[in-house]
């Protein structure tokens, strides 16, 4: 299923009323942790940060990532699955949610997905899932400190839920400047 239509259906759900997030795993059914990861952070890939969404998200995303990291399936304490997001805020992600994969999907195709399938590969995803979520949940009010960890996620997880070895590529370069932009911030006092 196209994950336009996944957003689609979601929508439906934030119409009626505020959604947990065991809500939005049970309607997404096997990616749901994929499909979390680009659904927490399409509101992220801009340069202004969310400081205090991104806390929560981030962690959470960190979460799945250590869990990817030895191939066991993601798993979530009950107050975190408990957790409801709102109506206003749900139906604002899905919006940009659905906007950003209309047009992605004009690009993505499977691609190398038996590379996709080697289990040191989902590890070395689940590695980078876990720093880009620590990273994206630092509280920092500088510009794009949001924005390049989630891009980072959104392409990997993309290109692992539609086997676009082409486009988790693009995630890992991705990963590369959001190290340099990190490793850039720790050394800027250094400089002054």
């Amino acid at each position: 299923m196209k994950l336009s239509k996944i957003f689609n259906e979601l929508e439906n759900h934030f119409k009626e009323e505020d959604v947990s997030i065991r809500s939005i795993i049970d309607l997404l059914g096997e990616k749901s942790h994929s499909l979390l990861i680009i659904f927490f952070v399409v509101g992220f890939i801009q340069p202004i940060p969310l400081v205090g969404i991104s806390i929560v998200f981030g962690l959470v995303i960190s979460f799945f990532g250590f869990f990817m990291i030895f191939g066991y399936k993601p798993w979530l304490p009950q107050k975190l699955l408990n957790v409801k997001i709102s109506q206003k805020v749900g139906l604002k992600t899905v919006e940009i949610s659905k906007k950003i994969t209309v047009e992605l999907e004009k690009w993505i195709r499977p691609r190398g997905q038996l590379y996709l399938k080697y289990r040191i590969f989902l590890g070395f995803a689940g590695v980078i899932t876990l720093i880009s979520g620590l990273l994206l949940s630092l509280p920092l009010p500088i510009p794009f400190s949001n924005g390049l960890p989630a891009l980072t996620l959104l392409l990997i997880h993309l290109g692992h839920l539609e086997d676009d070895s082409n486009v988790v590529l693009l995630g890992y370069i991705a990963f590369s400047f959001t190290l340099l932009f990190f490793s850039g911030l720790l050394l800027l006092p250094d400089l002054f």
